[in-house]
């Protein structure tokens, strides 16, 4: 995501899957694996990488994909509420 393979570049168990339209990022983070699935993250860039503002976002690729499948271009990993 920074193109700097080094700790200012955050968790080594964080990888860039792509980047979305805002100019954040989708990250897949290996080093959380529950039920044998790993977690998405928003890579949000103004405060990369700062885990408390990278949030999971999905428990799994497959979750991440099907709400991005099916959320007619609209911030799919937020909650209606929010």
């Amino acid at each position: 995501m920074r193109k700097d393979d080094s700790d200012r570049a955050g968790p080594s168990t964080w990888y860039t899957l792509g980047e979305v339209r805002d100019s954040n990022f989708i990250l897949l983070d290996v080093g959380e694996q529950p039920d044998g699935r790993y977690t998405i993250r928003d890579g949000y860039n103004e405060a990369f990488p700062d885990p408390a503002y990278c949030r999971k976002i999905a428990d799994s690729f497959g979750e991440f994909l099907a709400g991005a499948l099916r959320s007619g271009e609209r911030w799919f990993w937020l909650r209606d509420s929010e």
